[in-house]
């Protein structure tokens, strides 16, 4: 049997596991880095993180979460123009969705 036809798979496993890693790294890691910094009471920082996490991820399924924890650290802060304004577009994008609901409730509270 060929030596190079054994290796392929001693060199492909490597690189295989560290792309996996790598793709799970950058796509949560700004999120996970935000709830973080959230849970902290760090609000900019997770903001920004939020941020970074959907300009990476624009269409996933957190994306949505993303948006109205972007909302809720506008809140906490007492910047609720910004929070209003996040709260609408997470209502108006995802109408049916349970985080639409939680979004008018925050609403309903600024005003």
């Amino acid at each position: 049997m060929n030596i190079t036809k054994m290796l392929i798979p001693f060199l492909l496993f490597p690189m295989l596991v560290s792309s996996c890693a790598n793709f799970q790294k950058s796509s949560y890691g700004s999120y996970a880095e935000a709830e973080k910094a959230f849970s902290h009471g760090k609000y900019e920082k997770a903001i920004t993180g939020y941020q970074d996490y959907l300009e990476q991820n624009p269409g996933s399924n957190m994306a949505v979460i993303a948006e109205y924890y972007i909302g809720k650290s506008y809140a906490a802060m007492g910047r609720t123009g910004e929070a209003e304004k996040v709260y609408r577009d997470v209502i108006e994008k995802y109408p049916k969705s349970s985080w639409a609901d939680f979004s008018q409730k925050r609403l309903n509270e600024i005003k």
